[in-house]
């Protein structure tokens, strides 16, 4: 029970938040782990390569070389130790391939599961295992298996994702660092993400006997990075797998039992005992953590829904001002384009009535002057007469161009308010006037309309 609510309940209400959120993944992983009631307790040991694992499998099982691991090679394959029987004898052990399972002799392990075995750098052998289990006749293993994985760091990156599997089925989590460094950046981002969803966790510092001097200050900042970037309190235990397997190898007396005590291993044996009988809940435990984990993830995400929507909401108000100034701004324009098409209109008809005005003066000069003088006179200096009535009608279109830029002008000023607009505006303006066809669509646009050429054709015709 959790509260007033059974853990199962619990861990269904979790899931359903955090598919609804679309953490489909997360939610899958916390139910595998409350459904693992009833397994056999597992001790995961974990690691980046050459930090020591095999040799501190070894140390714990209390049977030095059960573990395959040597200086050269590498375990290639999560290997489970298990209690011995008469269906699983110490001389065997079994391989898991991915179509099944096929039991060996003991000695050709190594072959098997190391990296540089003889099956494993055979380009002729067709598949090789998965895993291994090897039993072996140890008190230690009545009531947990162990399981050694290849390297977090390790020489495929497949061995990574075989760790973080292996790491789902710790009932007890034990992660292996050296005494010669602090933990490195591969191992906590591990420490992280697996140990996430384990509620036992233990960090195992080994290879004390190599780093006399140092080994307690690496302990220590450890303790402290662990502390600073996961926010929860892990164990950090330093032992000495050479100096356990060398005592365990003497005979029994005082003498092997401080030398056991000193290599820190049976220390560390007592804690993950005390970790694996607390661990009669640890389906429910991890489950919760990995629910919780989760949840957190949805905490985050609507903490920063809920800050957007605040902003959007103290925004509101300056953007409401703003769409009521531009609908202002929008209704202002369309009175002044109608004020200045009407100005504009009245312009154009002055000038248009001007433009009859000095048309008709000029016909009736000319009229008396024709009827005036004889048809003869006419005859012997047409083109006299022709450039006079031509420099009339000039006359009489500038009179009226003037007319319409007199107009024109009060309205750019008041429009515009710019001396230097108004000179642009009335070059432009003289130039629509003028006969020559315009040149641009954009100019003939703004220009054509203001006075019609028509009129002034007519006019002269």
């Amino acid at each position: 029970m959790s509260g007033d609510l059974p853990v199962a309940e619990l861990i269904d209400g979790a899931c359903a938040v955090l598919r609804a959120y679309k953490h489909d993944a997360i939610a899958a992983r916390a139910e595998d782990k409350l459904a693992g009631h009833g397994r056999l307790p597992t001790i995961v040991v974990v690691g980046e390569i050459k930090r020591g694992k095999s040799l501190l499998v070894s140390a714990l099982i209390g049977h030095d070389g059960v573990a395959v691991d040597d200086v050269e090679n590498s375990t290639a394959v999560a290997t489970r130790f298990i209690a011995a029987d008469d269906d699983y004898p110490e001389v065997t052990a079994e391989l898991v391939f991915p179509d099944g399972r096929r039991r060996i002799d003991r000695a050709e392990l190594a072959e098997w599961i190391t990296t540089e075995g003889r099956y494993v750098t055979d380009p002729t052998i067709d598949a090789l295992p998965v895993a291994a289990v090897v039993p072996i006749a140890s008190p230690r293993l009545s009531a947990v298996s162990i399981l050694d994985t290849p390297g977090i760091g390790g020489l495929e990156p497949r061995h990574a994702a075989l760790a973080m599997q292996s790491a789902e089925q710790a009932a007890v989590l034990v992660l292996v660092c050296e005494a010669s460094t602090p933990l490195t950046q591969p191992e906590m981002r591990f420490l992280r993400d697996s140990a996430a969803g384990v509620e036992n966790v233990v960090v195992v510092v080994t290879k004390t006997d190599k780093n006399l001097t140092r080994w307690e200050q690496i302990v220590a900042e450890n303790q402290r990075a662990i502390a600073e970037h996961l926010g929860r309190e892990i164990p950090v235990v330093a032992v000495s797998s050479v100096r356990a397997l060398a005592a365990a190898a003497l005979a029994t007396s005082p003498a092997r039992d401080r030398a056991l005590a000193c290599s820190g291993v049976p220390a560390l044996w007592s804690l993950l005992e005390q970790r694996v009988a607390a661990a009669r809940h640890w389906p429910e435990a991890d489950a919760l953590r990995c629910a919780l984990d989760g949840l957190r993830l949805v905490e985050r995400g609507i903490t920063a829904e809920l800050a957007a929507v605040r902003d959007g909401e103290a925004a509101i108000p300056d953007l409401t001002a703003e769409i009521e100034r531009l609908r202002g701004l929008k209704d202002e324009a369309q009175q002044w384009e109608q004020h200045l098409q009407r100005d504009l209109t009245l312009a154009r008809q002055r000038a248009v009535m001007r433009l009859d005005e000095e048309l008709a003066r000029v016909r009736e000069d000319w009229t008396t002057r024709i009827n005036k003088s004889s048809i003869q006179v006419l005859r012997r200096s047409p083109q006299v007469f022709t450039a006079q009535i031509q420099a009339d009608l000039l006359d009489a279109m500038a009179t009226t161009a003037q007319v319409f830029l007199d107009d024109l002008e009060p309205i750019v000023t008041e429009l515009f308010a710019d001396r230097e607009q108004w000179e642009h505006i009335r070059e432009i303006t003289v130039a629509a006037l003028q006969t020559e066809p315009l040149v641009t669509g954009e100019v003939g646009s703004k220009r054509q309309g203001l006075l019609d050429p028509s009129v002034l054709t007519m006019g002269m015709i």
